[in-house]
């Protein structure tokens, strides 16, 4: 068994653990009282939360205390809470932090990224569709030093445990969280110490569960899983991938980066997204999740067979789509996304 205390950047790993962990409670209460009028709608159309806010709040400014020089880039902006006095005073109140702290934490995550320092990267509530209905999101940070991935975590207020179906509703509720070369594992978010002010103290070993993918080497017979969401991924292309693979299950559609988690610890074996045309990439949709699946044995690339460049800046540069397997069938399935984008071309 290895043993993490000994890996590098264990100790980000674990003060990131504590703080998805305090962020994860946070996302759920709001969860259950969300209200419409709680929600906003960005410049892209897309829509934003006090949960949103109140997560990037009380996350980076957890990081902020243990890694003061550090650098951060997430996805929302203190300019938008500074032009809306009640969203601020919502993200106050639901974080229990003052007004100045919330708008540091915030103002703080403007990096632009792209130079090789110490960089967190966050998706505070990843699938906000997914949390406004009620249905899947997580809560997303990474950890990139000189373009690499090196630290990722992802916390699933709304994914059982130990498999897809839950038992009960105590079973809801699981991080997945990965070190450069210490593997991928899973934990109970009740496990987790999210307030402990020495963050190693969080690490207990047998707390944690290992992850593997899947070993299933016949595509056909693999968990197909794409987005909820047609705007982020093309649901026809992907269709077209699954019928040359011969999957002929329906997919499992799923919101969030979580269904990376289930890829870790072999609940899914591919995974497609295919966003439409002129779509940018951001860094945080992919980074906290991609080091999750391959540090558990899978494959995460772009629809060339090309592992993603997340040392660029705030968004990717990536036209080709991105293609997560366990790695067996990795090729196979490249093959065909190849296939289909030639006819596409055509």
């Amino acid at each position: 068994m290895i043993n993490l205390a000994n890996i590098l950047f264990e100790h980000e790993r674990s003060v990131a653990l504590s703080a998805v962990a305090q962020g994860s409670r946070l996302a759920r209460n709001l969860q259950n009282q969300l209200q419409i009028n709680a929600t906003r709608t960005k410049t892209d159309d897309s829509p934003v939360t006090v949960a949103d806010f109140a997560v990037q709040a009380v996350i980076v400014d957890r990081l902020l205390a243990a890694f003061p020089d550090d650098k951060f880039i997430a996805e929302e902006s203190a300019s938008a809470l500074e032009q809306d006095q009640q969203l601020l005073e919502s993200v106050v109140n639901a974080t229990g932090l003052s007004e100045q702290r919330v708008l540091t934490a915030i103002g703080a995550c403007s990096h632009s990224g792209g130079d090789g320092a110490r960089t967190w990267i966050l998706d505070p509530i990843d699938g906000t569709r997914g949390f406004i209905a009620m249905r899947q999101y997580c809560i997303a940070l990474g950890f990139i030093e000189k373009g690499v991935v090196r630290v990722g975590v992802l916390g699933c207020p709304n994914l059982p445990f130990r498999n897809m179906q839950p038992n009960d509703q105590r079973d809801l509720g699981c991080l997945f969280h990965a070190v450069q070369g210490g593997g991928s594992w899973v934990t109970r978010e009740t496990d987790v110490k999210p307030g402990d002010s020495s963050p190693r103290s969080v690490i207990d070993q047998r707390a944690h569960v290992r992850c593997h993918v899947s070993e299933i080497t016949d595509p056909s017979s693999s968990v197909f899983c794409e987005s909820v969401e047609t705007r982020h991924s093309s649901h026809e292309l992907s269709a077209r991938v699954a019928s040359i693979l011969g999957v002929n299950a329906p997919p499992l559609r799923m919101d969030s980066q979580a269904k990376y988690g289930c890829m870790a610890r072999g609940d899914v074996g591919i995974f497609l997204r295919f966003p439409k045309k002129g779509y940018v990439e951001n860094v945080w949709d992919s980074a906290p999740a991609a080091i999750i699946v391959e540090e558990a044995g899978g494959r995460v690339t772009d629809g060339k067979g090309r592992p993603l460049d997340f040392s660029l800046g705030r968004t990717m540069a990536n036209e080709d789509g991105i293609v997560a397997t366990n790695g067996i069938v990795h090729d196979v399935v490249i093959q065909a996304v190849q296939k289909v984008m030639s006819e596409v071309r055509l």
